[in-house]
């Protein structure tokens, strides 16, 4: 589904997730119908959970730059925030340190509200503690009228449940993987994270089913998904190690001429039953069905390829191969080209690496 761009911060593209702001306006319409007395403080609450999130992921982005990760964008999701890098950490303590950055900030954030309650005590709650403890009441109440508690409270919730959770893709199970990879190495250290991931979120969705809590059961499904895809790219890592990609990288290049037009390219892409084309401009770019699909049909006949081209990665032969996968879904490419000293020598596909990824499981499972 598509994004909202807001701009752009530290080069890093911002976005709000379709998804998010089909959520948003959900939510908006539900409190109006059921809190109308709360609809303000409850819409300043929900601001500050996900502008806690943002900062949070701009925290871990901010700390992956300056270990030398390119980040290209940042997502904003109805459950939680996204950010999207081009490679991998290589070194467990970058991924420590990538991974406590975020809670860093949501504590940060909790001894600045403490420092504020102690010089303003007004714009703090009172006495929320009775003979038998906390009542739930007072303590939903406090949240509501006191936004410097809320954002206390949110901010506590964030930074402890991602840091001290040990499960993938949550920051305490990137926390834990650091740890174990210093002596198990990445591949198998992730596999024992995500297995007690895996344990961990049929807890939480057990108990949260239990209990009719529903933003639980779904954070035990975000964590079983998130575990898997952890799963799957180490997965294509492992697979890929040690592969030279001037073995792999072809050399036949699916060209189209930067003045073809969008009817042409169509049509061209039947007649050679190919769905991407590389534009042979100074600056490549391409093409892809899904791009031209976009094309109003009052304008394929005079729109070239060109215009509406995106930009192709460029990656030197050196680099790894999981490297520059990871390149092409970051980017959204097809393919990268492939450079040895600034020359040419043709383009490395998803679909060429799958096919190797494929071969080397199956042979190391035969091996």
């Amino acid at each position: 589904m598509s994004s909202l761009k807001l701009g752009k911060i530290f080069g890093i593209s911002i976005e709000l997730h379709s998804t998010f702001i089909i959520m948003a306006l959900l939510f908006l319409v539900f409190i109006a119908a059921v809190e109308q007395a709360n609809f303000f403080q409850i819409l300043l609450l929900w601001f500050f959970l996900f502008f806690s999130v943002f900062v949070h992921e701009l925290f871990h982005s901010i700390v992956a730059i300056s270990k030398g990760i390119k980040v290209s964008k940042i997502t904003l999701l109805p459950i939680g925030g996204l950010s999207v890098t081009e490679e991998l950490p290589e070194k467990p303590i970058d991924e420590f340190l990538i991974a406590i950055a975020g809670p860093f900030f949501n504590f940060l954030a909790i001894i600045a509200a403490l420092a504020i309650a102690a010089a303003m005590p007004l714009l703090w709650p009172g006495q929320l503690f009775t003979g038998t403890g906390i009542q739930a009441e007072e303590f939903y109440n406090a949240i509501l009228q006191y936004p410097l508690f809320a954002f206390f409270w949110v901010n506590f919730m964030l930074g402890a449940f991602n840091l001290f959770v040990p499960a993938l893709p949550l920051d305490g199970g990137r926390v834990l993987r650091a740890l174990l990879s210093t002596r198990l190495g990445y591949y198998r250290a992730t596999m024992v994270a995500t297995g007690i991931s895996r344990i961990i979120s049929g807890a939480l969705f057990i108990i949260g089913f239990a209990i009719g809590d529903l933003i639980l059961a779904v954070i035990g499904v975000f964590i079983f998904l998130g575990a898997g895809q952890e799963t799957e790219m180490v997965s294509i890592r492992h697979a890929l190690e040690g592969i030279d990609l001037r073995k792999i990288v072809s050399k036949k290049n699916p060209k189209i001429k930067p003045e073809t037009t969008v009817g042409e390219a169509v049509k061209k892409m039947l007649e050679k039953k190919q769905t991407t084309f590389l534009v042979d401009t100074a600056k490549p770019g391409f093409v892809t069905v899904e791009i031209l699909e976009h094309v109003k049909k009052s304008e394929q006949d005079f729109l070239t390829v060109a215009e509406i081209s995106r930009p192709v990665p460029q990656v030197n032969v050196s680099m790894k191969p999981e490297k520059a996968l990871l390149l092409m879904l970051s980017r959204g490419s097809p393919f990268v080209q492939v450079l040895d000293k600034n020359r040419v020598v043709g383009i490395l596909s998803e679909e060429d690496l799958q096919k190797v990824i494929r071969i080397q499981k199956a042979v190391r499972q035969l091996g």
